[in-house]
């Protein structure tokens, strides 16, 4: 308490008094300068305290003034506040929101109330620059808070990784609580999927321990067992969860203050921070889905791009040798597990049709393995069963245990009307005779790629002019129809036979679009092939 006996140390003048006043930083700096200007205006004495409603403390006196307690009651009555002295003394008395300040003096005249009121306007113009200065620290703490929270989105917005992404937002978080000991722990199932620390040393026992349904803030105190004491040994303050719509993402732990002292981290902060770390862990994820599924999207073009490849071209399927050749495949997805090829050799057609097990890149490289062997095997004049065989024993020795392909293959010579044919496991193909006639090409041997050593039988039949030989792939005789029943050969027999007349082509079209038009909607449509070859008529 500052006190003294003199009468007044100088003489002070009103403006003086005045920009003095102004310039206190502090109630008890005002009450303190107040109760100088009281005794400097004429007063014996006069005695300043300041404090809360109901009680204030003595903090300053001037002149030669009689004991006063250090403690004052303060009282309020009649809307008016008074001080509880024995003996009663002059007093002035005033409140601004909870802040009351009080001056005790020898008397009270018209100098000392004008003082008063100066000091009245000036304690309301201090608890309001100290009102401001209050908002103003903490529109600091709330823009640094932004600003690390934008950071952090930033960040997330250019990082590739989550083992990136948690560098940062732990060491930012490290910066912010002003501690040695953060670490950031990713959930998948059971187990850590991801981690990030300094200063602490985190296993995967403890990770399967921490807790995966935290979705408030927790001192390690609420914690018991091993968790509690592997805690309080790493010295983390508090567990938070990284949650989003409260599905728990993680856990982040954050460490004693560096100093030593209590934790004192904004709880709006972690919260918010958190909740920005949680959706920039979910748009990373995403955006490795996005990536992951570009991946996929360009593994499947390229796929698509070797099938186009190897399927014959509209020049290869034209009238050759007295044939007329049509053909259409039509993928599920992007890239058809089916297959078919057109050779002309020597006046003969040699066609296949076939259908590989799997979807994908895996499917077109074994498409791609068929149809280099095909066309080399082609070229040596073998025929359709040695074909089978070589294929076989390809598949066998060069693919995965588990695939395997059905294919058949047809030889036919135009001049001799003249049809070979071997298959295994495919569809039986058929062979429609003008009037409507069919014949079904049902001898058949072991899928391809099953066992290496196999033996294929190679059948002969004797065709009239104007025939259609039909293959086709099960997408097309399997289809579930709206009648609960599958499409079935005797429908593809008669849709040809009912367009017999028009071009080659157009009976595919036909094919397609009754598949189109019958297919029950709830049905996942498999992939499509359809091969048509017609003798000339004479």
């Amino acid at each position: 308490m500052k006190r003294s006996t003199a009468s007044s140390e100088r003489p002070w003048l009103g403006r003086e008094t005045a920009a003095r006043l102004l310039d206190a930083r502090s109630c008890e700096e005002l009450a303190d300068l107040l109760a100088r200007a009281m005794v400097a205006a004429g007063v014996q004495w006069c005695v300043a305290a300041v404090g809360r409603m109901h009680l204030v403390r003595v903090i300053a006196e001037y002149g030669p003034a009689p004991p006063i307690p250090g403690t004052l009651r303060v009282l309020s009555g009649g809307g008016q506040l008074s001080l509880e002295l024995s003996p009663v003394y002059p007093a002035y008395v005033t409140s601004t929101e909870d802040i009351v300040l009080a001056l005790i003096a020898s008397e009270q005249n018209a100098t000392t109330d004008l003082l008063w009121h100066v000091g009245r306007a000036m304690l309301e113009g201090l608890v309001q620059r100290q009102r401001c200065r209050a908002l103003e620290i903490q529109l600091a703490q709330r823009t640094q808070m932004l600003e690390t929270i934008f950071e952090l989105v930033r960040d997330a917005s250019v990082e590739m990784s989550r083992e990136r992404l948690l560098h940062i937002a732990g060491l930012r978080l490290m910066a912010h609580a002003a501690t040695s000991r953060v670490f950031i722990a990713l959930f998948e199932g059971e187990e850590i999927a991801h981690r990030w620390s300094r200063g602490v040393v985190l296993d995967a026992a403890v990770g399967r321990a921490l807790p995966r349904d935290l979705l408030v803030q927790r001192s390690s105190v609420e914690f018991s067992g091993e968790l509690r004491m592997w805690l309080q040994a790493e010295r983390i303050a508090l567990l938070a969860p990284i949650a989003l719509r409260e599905r728990v993402l993680g856990v982040v732990g954050i460490g004693a203050r560096s100093d030593g002292s209590q934790q004192q981290l904004d709880d709006a902060f972690l919260t918010a921070y958190l909740n920005a770390l949680a959706v920039a862990i979910e748009q990373l994820a995403l955006l490795e889905r996005l990536v992951e599924q570009e991946r996929i999207e360009r593994e499947l073009a390229l796929a698509r791009s070797v099938q186009q490849r190897l399927l014959p071209s509209l020049e290869r399927m034209c009238k050759t040798g007295g044939a007329e050749i049509a053909a259409r495949i039509e993928p599920a997805r992007h890239v058809s597990g089916d297959y078919f090829d057109v050779i002309e050799r020597n006046g003969s057609i040699l066609c296949t049709i076939a259908d590989v097990c799997g979807k994908g890149m895996a499917a077109a490289l074994i498409m791609a393995h068929l149809h280099a062997a095909f066309h080399l095997l082609g070229s040596q004049h073998a025929s359709p069963a040695e074909v089978l065989r070589q294929w076989n024993r390809l598949l066998v020795r060069h693919t995965e245990p588990g695939s395997f392909v059905t294919a058949a293959i047809i030889e036919l010579d135009a001049q001799t009307r003249t049809l070979r044919y071997a298959n295994a496991g495919h569809p039986y193909p058929f062979v429609l005779a003008p009037g409507g006639n069919a014949a079904l090409l049902d001898r058949s041997g072991l899928v391809l790629g099953v066992v290496e050593d196999v033996h294929y039988e190679e059948h002969v039949l004797e065709l009239l002019p104007g025939s259609i030989v039909c293959l086709y792939s099960d997408g097309i005789s399997e289809t579930q129809c709206l009648d609960a029943t599958e499409f079935g050969i005797e429908r593809l027999r008669q849709i040809i036979e009912e367009n017999a007349a028009a071009s080659l082509g157009g009976v595919v079209e036909s094919i397609f679009g009754a598949v189109a038009t019958l297919q029950a909607p709830e049905v996942t449509p498999d992939d499509r092939t359809v091969v048509l070859l017609r003798l000339a008529a004479s």
